[in-house]
């Protein structure tokens, strides 16, 4: 029989899980990842040995444990856990949580961009501790979440299969399950083809029921920094200013990302008053009912693809190692406010073609698997007995 469920969470300020969780009376606990200096080695090891104790008074409070499901195992407490569970015969899974890039490392490259031969030294000096740690915790890093010690990675699509193979993830560790996001969308594909869902989620949405939605959906571009602050405002306004050249034929909603501030966005209210600023809701029922959806580079806009929407990426700042997911299947590449015109001019008119269409299938089969039974293949796998 299988036990209750336990939650672990790193962000404090998610007020969303916390409240779901308690709605239905699953326990979890908030875990605070802290900095104890600037010294990288020293604050990596402490935090390390921190991680180690909490890992295994938490592995010994909730005994017996009969499996483990790690989502994002790109801290150093998942290593621990793992490590500890496997040591008991446990099952331990790691469930790809986003639409990963490649790499050495996933999103976050560790590799420093100084150069010379005291940078060198430093970096080899920093592998070698590094080495040392997992050679004496028996712990075996992930070069990018997923590829530790669990005994089952479950992917959400063909794709990552290859690509984590490549990475150096065993084989026999990986199973096709797709991800219980995608059910989701996968139910929603469904109720989309009735006018009536459309009609009342709008409504539910506090928008206009009748009339198309255009989204433009933020990165988080200022809580990274990627671009200076001013020319990010010059940016929004511009794609705002060419979406407007149809309003009021069509509504327009700026859903702001989950880290950004709703003051920074005063500069909207006071350009283009008919915005509609939306910060949280659900957004996977939004992009459902939208019918352009427009992004910089989020991977949001595989949702928006998994919904059949026309989909736009745009990037006036040449943003390369951000480009990943404007790349795939179907999504329409702007570099340009001017071809941004053009594309929005083009859809306004025309629509989703069939030969993007035809893309966006090719995009699902490649990326995930899109059936709704993915989270009944991950039961399967909790199920399984860890040795």
């Amino acid at each position: 029989m299988l036990g209750i469920p336990y939650f672990i969470i790193y962000f404090e300020d998610n007020m969303g899980i916390q409240q779901t969780l308690k709605e239905q009376g699953i326990d979890f606990t908030i875990y605070k990842i802290k900095s104890f200096t600037r010294i990288s080695i020293i604050n990596k090891a402490v935090k390390l040995v921190i991680d180690l104790i909490y890992a295994a008074r938490l592995v010994n409070r909730l005994s017996p444990v009969q499996a483990m499901v790690c989502v994002v195992e790109s801290n150093r407490l998942e290593y621990a856990l793992i490590s500890i569970l496997n040591r008991k015969n446990i099952n331990t899974i790691v469930l790809q949580w986003a639409q990963t890039m490649p790499g050495g490392n996933g999103y976050y490259s560790n590799r420093s961009s100084k150069k010379g031969l005291v940078a060198m030294a430093w970096n080899y000096l920093k592998g070698f501790m590094s080495w040392l740690v997992k050679k004496t915790l028996r712990i075996k890093y992930a070069g990018t979440y997923g590829t530790g010690d669990a005994k089952f990675f479950a992917v959400m699509g063909e794709y990552y299969m290859a690509m984590f193979c490549e990475q150096g993830v065993s084989a026999d560790k990986l199973v096709l399950t797709g991800h219980p996001e995608h059910d989701y969308l996968y139910k929603l594909s469904l109720k989309t083809k009735s006018p009536e869902f459309k009609r009342t989620t709008l409504e539910g949405f506090g928008l206009d029921g009748t009339m198309p939605l255009w989204i433009v959906a933020r990165e988080a571009v200022v809580y990274f920094k990627l671009v200076p602050e001013e020319k990010d405002k010059q940016d929004i306004c511009t794609v705002l200013e060419i979406l407007s050249r149809y309003h009021p034929d069509v509504q327009i909603v700026l859903k702001l990302h989950p880290r950004d501030v709703l003051g920074y966005y005063e500069f909207v209210k006071e350009k283009f008053p008919h915005v509609i600023i939306i910060h949280e809701c659900d957004l996977y029922k939004l992009i459902a009912v939208c019918d352009l959806y427009i992004s910089q580079i989020s991977s949001t806009m595989m949702w928006a693809i998994t919904l059949d929407k026309s989909v736009i990426s745009y990037d006036f700042n040449n943003q390369q190692g951000w480009h990943y997911f404007r790349n795939r299947e179907g999504i329409i590449k702007v570099d340009t406010p001017e071809i941004l015109a053009e594309k929005v001019k083009d859809i306004a008119e025309n629509g989703l073609s069939n030969k993007v269409y035809q893309q966006y299938q090719a995009a699902k089969k490649r990326y995930m698997v899109l059936d709704g039974k993915a989270c009944e293949r991950i039961s399967e796998l909790v199920m399984q007995d860890g040795r």
